[in-house]
């Protein structure tokens, strides 16, 4: 074959192997992980669900303590809206797992109410 027509196979390949990625991608979620589970993760994103205890402001960040049968914190930057939140509230938190004084905690990525 002529180097022309591979490079056409090749370059459609990798196209149509791009876009399946792309599908894949926005169609897999992440299933959710215990909190307990979550706090023996030394790294990663994960998916948790829980009981809203407390909303502590700190500087330009808000601490979320969210419970199931375990309590982790949840730390929320300016640009992650949280006005809807309320103490009692069930949410799910994605978010990857940080350590902070030895101490494990999530940095959130995505709240769903």
């Amino acid at each position: 074959m002529k180097q022309k027509t591979l490079f056409k196979i090749a370059l459609i390949c990798a196209l149509i192997g791009i876009f399946l990625l792309y599908l894949i991608s926005n169609n897999a979620d992440l299933d959710n992980t215990s909190i307990f589970n979550a706090k023996h993760f030394e790294e990663g994103v994960v998916k948790v669900k829980g009981t809203v205890k407390e909303i502590e402001p700190i500087g330009g960040i808000q601490i979320i303590r969210i419970s199931a049968t375990e309590t982790i914190p949840a730390v929320v930057f300016e640009d992650t809206e949280i006005d809807t939140i309320q103490v009692g509230d069930t949410i799910e938190i994605i978010g990857e797992i940080d350590s902070y004084e030895g101490r494990k905690q999530l940095i959130v990525n995505e709240i769903i109410k």
